[in-house]
This record gives structure tokens, sequence and C-alpha cells, in this order.
């Protein structure tokens, strides 16, 4: 069995937290928010636990 992550953009997380993109960077710079990097990109877990909600 395979197992599915679902994974968001960073706009999207910026939309969800109610933050500028760039504060985003800052926040993953300082190490507060766990991402992946996929071909350039960030992305970030879908789970809403990540997020402190």
């Amino acid at each position: 069995m395979t197992e599915r992550h679902t994974y968001l953009t960073t706009a999207e997380v910026a939309d969800y937290l109610r933050l500028k993109e760039r504060k985003v960077y800052d926040l993953v710079s300082q190490g507060l928010i766990p991402c992946s990097r996929a071909t350039g990109k960030l992305l970030f877990p879908a789970s809403r636990s990540t997020y402190g909600c």
C-alpha cells in the first residue's frame, strides 16, 4: 500500500496563515515551519497540526 502525501505551496500556506509570502519564507529560514524542496520550490505538509491549528 502506498502512502499519499498532500503538500501546499508557499502561496497556499501564506493564505492559510493570513501572512505575506515573504513572511512564510522568513519563518522557513528560522526553522519555524517545516518544508521540503522539490525542483526549486518549497512544499509544505498539508497537516493542520503542522501550523498550530
